[in-house]
């Protein structure tokens, strides 16, 4: 009996569903592998009366108090959006275009510029741009790869044949023959930390060194994990 206990307490640390009366045996593996980012891109966030003391006169006596101050921050983010949308072009981004639309009164704050980029050497000059600017916060909202459906393809062999094996070593372990697969199912999950950026070090918070964008290295990786379940018939 100690022999076969051994045994099942094996199979069931390597998660294999199996039983004396199958013909089958289904393993679950998971594995994540890193994928080179090339786009990404960044939401901007103006406020640039961050410094200004409001001008409360006429708060309690002037019916369009209210409209008129929202008007006055409006244009003042038009201003510095501008100036912000040039500086982004000038470092080699793609912005968005924007419009008056853009702002709702009385939801001034609530406006911003997106920005992407392909040039990874491009954060440097970010970098400093958010150092020296102020009322104005970052937001890393995306990173992706023109490559990651043939880094998919690569997990999927990786994890394929990590099930694989996994079955093998059971098969041997209950004296039984691997057969063919009799069903595959798949996810894949992207496990990408998005940054918060406040006037801090962008590229510390990317995780990338400067040294390597000064030197127009390489563009950071992001994790991309996949999960498994195979199904192999055996006897």
């Amino acid at each position: 009996m100690k022999p076969i206990i051994s045994l099942c307490f094996f199979l069931c640390l390597f998660s294999g569903s199996l039983s004396a009366q199958s013909n089958y045996v289904e393993v679950s593996v998971t594995d994540t592998i890193q994928v080179k980012a090339d786009y990404f891109v960044f939401r901007f966030n103006l406020n640039p009366d961050i410094d200004v003391q409001p001008d409360t006169t006429g708060m309690r006596t002037d019916p369009n108090y209210y409209r008129k101050v929202a008007e006055k921050t409006r244009q003042r983010q038009v201003e510095a959006a501008k100036v912000l949308e040039q500086k982004l072009k000038d470092a080699g981004f793609n912005t968005e275009a924007t419009t008056l639309s853009d702002w709702v009164f009385r939801n001034s704050y609530g406006f911003s510029i997106y920005a992407t980029t392909r040039d990874v050497a491009s954060f440097g000059v970010l970098d400093k741009l958010m150092k020296t600017e102020r009322g104005i916060t970052c937001n890393l909202t995306q990173i992706s790869s023109t490559q990651e459906n043939i880094q998919a393809d690569r997990l999927s062999k990786k994890l394929m044949d990590k099930a694989r094996a996994k079955a093998s070593f059971l098969a041997a372990e209950a004296k039984k023959k691997l057969l063919s697969v009799i069903a595959v199912s798949d996810k894949k999950t992207e496990l990408i930390n998005y940054s918060n950026i406040n006037n801090v070090s962008l590229l510390a918070s990317l995780g990338i060194d400067k040294t390597v964008v000064k030197d127009g290295g390489i563009n950071p990786l992001y994790p991309v994990q996949g999960s498994l379940t195979v199904k192999f018939g055996w006897q």
